[in-house]
């Protein structure tokens, strides 16, 4: 019986503790500028778990980037408060500052997140029959839908971090570059990168983080690449890319394909992606 009240009151701390946190973190997040609200908040879950709800979540950083989640549901093991789960139900929205809003809808889109105490943390994304749809006043996006979706990072040593996307399935937009590769056909990629001088990565909002990440030294090199469009293959094992003070990406990635073999250079300057002298892509402004 004292074991059954002591631990009851151990978990109505943590669940105090919880909500004192993430109301201390949204805070402080405003004070630097961001846009932290939430319509409705349930904390349950007793006697082993934290269950944290959320109805009506927006997040947005002083740039413009925002995410905003018509319910979150998220839980931890009340004897490891610091590994959480999340999924949602309804999907997401999120809006791009110069390029507007795109919803995302999934039969499954969930995730993990761990280890805060390092740089970059544990993340893990994975979604199932996803659609892409932008706004009425957005720009176009680049994939319309995709069958899976896997996204994660982890920390490394010696002030490195490692991720690794992966989709399959996926159809392209037909007017952009990669609906053109594809030509109606299914378009897939993997690709697992190294960034260095995470340390360096830290600001207010996603602009100033990017921007003092790139002014530190930081750059992200290629492990592994392999994009599938339609009929065309085209893979990679080196290359490095920076970010410039435009927002865009520079640098650049050896890269082999069935259709003209090894020893292509594809180039990211000035605002675009090059073959050779030909351009094939625009690139994105990342803030």
């Amino acid at each position: 019986m004292a074991l059954a009240v002591g631990w009851s009151l151990a978990w109505l701390w943590l669940m105090g503790e919880t909500e004192q946190r993430m109301d201390a973190s949204a805070a402080a997040l405003r004070v630097d500028g961001w846009r932290v609200s939430w319509a409705s908040r349930h904390v349950g879950g007793y006697p082993f778990r934290l269950d944290v709800d959320l109805t009506g979540l927006t997040i947005a950083d002083p740039s413009g980037w925002a995410i905003a989640a018509p319910a979150l549901k998220t839980e931890a093991y009340a004897f490891a408060p610091t590994h959480w789960v999340f999924f949602l139900p309804s999907g997401l929205v999120f809006n791009r500052p110069r390029d507007g809003a795109v919803t995302v809808t999934a039969r499954v889109l969930r995730g993990s997140a761990a280890g805060w105490d390092r740089s970059p943390p544990r993340l893990a994304l994975e979604g199932d029959d996803l659609t892409f749809t932008p706004g009425p006043d957005a720009a176009p996006v680049l994939l319309t839908s995709a069958r899976s979706l896997q996204f994660y990072t982890r920390p490394g040593p010696d002030d490195q971090g490692a991720a690794y996307l992966e989709f399959d399935g996926g159809a392209a937009a037909p007017a952009n570059w990669l609906g053109k590769l594809a030509d109606g056909g299914p378009v897939g990629l993997k690709t697992d990168v190294i960034f260095g001088h995470v340390s360096a990565f830290r600001g207010p909002g996603w602009r100033e983080a990017l921007t003092a990440w790139a002014h530190g030294g930081g750059a992200v090199s290629i492990g592994h690449f392999a994009l599938t469009a339609g009929s065309q293959n085209f893979s990679s094992t080196s290359g490095a890319f920076a970010i410039a003070d435009d927002g865009r990406p520079i640098g650049q990635m050896a890269v082999a394909g069935e259709s003209f073999g090894s020893g292509v250079t594809l180039q990211l300057k000035a605002g675009g992606a090059w073959l050779g002298p030909i351009q094939v892509a625009t690139t994105p402004a990342l803030f």
